[in-house]
């Protein structure tokens, strides 16, 4: 949905021993910029709902630019076909000096809005078109879902103000035999199975995932908790993520969350997996990397995969987050009735919790 011209290549990074996907777009000198078009719905109604689209427009000229932008809002059916026109705001005026990124936003009435949900996942387009006094120089589609999310204490997920169960599965970014390399139909394949099992729900556990899938979630009615890291300053492997968390967690961090901030699908940021630093809350680091994300996206929680909850859930780490995720919390590592200690603690009684990974072996070995 980026009308621009793309080139795309794959590079591989030896001293991290991982492979980057590049993406190098050409625009305009007056354009979008990178992921510059956010939609939340912050009101809700059965009659009608408020779009409020956020815009960031740069200007590359080294003069000042007359600039003005318009937004349109149509349905968007399952096959990225773009239907009828269902909002459209006037044009808005802005002064770009040079090379300066600016931000604006308008809000737009949907009527008789079709919510996201799991069986029906109604999605729209909000279509950005960027002129330079009268020229059209950039059109930037944005593809979101109306819907609510909410997690709560005493009545768990809430989707549209009704409960639904998380039934989720932890997927790595391979595909088996097929490797990791992006394989959209292998993808599908994937989802439709797990679908067929019952599951609604995708950790990406743990690393972000490809773009393909998350459209394919918000397509076939998936819920996904969006992970960034397997682990911050204190590493699991030689060469694996630590070795950059610290000049580079910030950027990457934003990233995800810019990237990603539109998709339906998405109720959780995840900033990390069974890391050390989970023993030692005195450090702050959860609430600092939930700060970040924050400042970029206010509609949804913040979480992580916590390792050994009766110590790390009890510890004070699970109130720097907004929702806590415990590993085999049911098992040897917290016991059976561990999720009522959790939730009934003096000082929880805002809190919700989930189980961010588990497994029936952990209390019925070899029954499944």
């Amino acid at each position: 949905y980026i009308f621009k011209k793309t080139l795309f290549a794959v590079c591989w990074y030896p001293g991290a021993g991982i492979y980057r996907h590049v993406r190098l777009v050409k625009t305009d000198p007056v354009h979008i910029d990178q992921w510059g078009v956010f939609v939340t719905t912050p009101e809700i109604k059965d009659d009608y709902a408020i779009a409020s689209v956020n815009v960031k427009i740069r200007n590359n000229l080294t003069e000042k630019v007359e600039s003005r932008y318009a937004v349109d809002i149509y349905d968007l059916d399952e096959d990225d076909i773009v239907g009828n026109k269902v909002a459209t705001s006037d044009k808005k005026q802005l002064l770009l000096s040079s090379n300066e990124c600016c931000t604006d936003s308008v809000k737009l009435k949907i009527v008789n809005p079709k919510k996201w949900s799991l069986d029906k996942t109604d999605r729209y387009l909000a279509r950005v078109s960027v002129y330079n006094k009268t020229k059209l120089v950039d059109v930037y589609g944005a593809p979101f879902g109306v819907r609510t999310i909410q997690f709560t204490h005493d009545s768990g997920f809430l989707l549209n103000g009704k409960r639904v169960q998380i039934n989720g599965t932890c997927n790595h970014h391979d595909l088996g035999p097929l490797g990791t390399a992006v394989n959209t139909a292998a993808l599908r394949r994937q989802l439709l199975i797990l679908k067929s099992f019952g599951c609604n729900a995708i950790r990406t556990s743990h690393n972000p995932p490809a773009p393909e899938l998350l459209t394919l979630a918000d397509k076939l009615g998936f819920l996904v908790m969006d992970e960034a890291f397997d682990c911050w300053e204190v590493g699991k492997q030689e060469n694996d993520y630590s070795s950059l968390f610290r000049e580079w967690h910030k950027q990457d961090l934003e990233t995800l969350v810019c990237r990603d901030r539109n998709h339906p699908s998405v109720i959780l940021w995840s900033i990390g997996n069974e890391v050390n630093e989970q023993y030692h809350p005195e450090k702050g680091v959860a609430k600092y990397l939930v700060d970040i994300i924050h400042t970029l996206d206010s509609t949804r929680p913040v979480t992580f995969g916590a390792s050994y909850p009766s110590k790390s859930a009890m510890n004070g780490t699970e109130l720097q987050v907004d929702v806590h995720g415990m590993n085999y919390a049911a098992g040897v590592y917290g016991g059976p009735h561990f999720y009522g200690e959790f939730l009934n603690k003096k000082g929880h009684e805002h809190l919700s919790g989930y189980s961010s990974e588990s497994s029936s072996t952990m209390s019925s070995r070899g029954e499944y």
